[in-house]
């Protein structure tokens, strides 16, 4: 089992490849100083890394979370990442960093540049890449009127009110 060090890990991105990595058994810390990334979409697993609130600019906080460490993955996440169509997002990071072979959204769901990829898109590109793809409707059965969402579930949990 590999030690694994995820910079920006409390962004979208980084998040899920520590998920991912987790799911593979991987060991993982997890570097973030919360300028971009939010506290919530480590909420899951925050208690399965090694996670330390710093700066990557600071060297010798680098220095620490590098320690002992077999691979970094340096996540950086800038204007011109943010301008990337979501079928480059599809390709270069569910295809080829995580290798999905599953994508679960809600059937509103929306990604990429000016949030252009949609389902429809997922669907298609998972037949041509090899993943499934499923959108579900969101339902709001026992909880009021607001849909259930992952946004939703983590502004429970981080509540304490699941």
């Amino acid at each position: 089992m590999a030690q694994y060090l995820v910079t920006g890990a409390a962004g979208f991105i980084g998040s899920s490849l520590v998920r991912a990595l987790l799911e593979r058994g991987e060991q993982v810390r997890g570097i973030d100083n919360f300028s971009t990334g939010r506290r919530d979409n480590l909420t899951e697993v925050l208690n399965r890394i090694d996670f330390r609130e710093a700066d990557i600019l600071d060297l010798d906080a680098m220095h620490k979370a590098c320690a002992g460490v077999d691979y970094v993955l340096l996540i950086h996440f800038d204007l011109e990442r943010a301008r990337d169509p979501a079928e480059k997002f599809v390709r270069d990071l569910l295809v080829g960093c995580l290798d999905t072979k599953a994508v679960v959204v809600g059937h509103d769901f929306h990604f990429g540049y000016r949030r252009l990829g949609n389902v429809g898109l997922l669907q298609d590109m998972g037949a041509e890449l090899g993943f499934d793809v499923t959108g579900l409707r969101l339902f709001t059965a026992g909880l009021g009127r607001d849909p259930i969402s992952s946004t939703r579930i983590r502004a429970l949990v981080a509540d304490g009110a699941v």
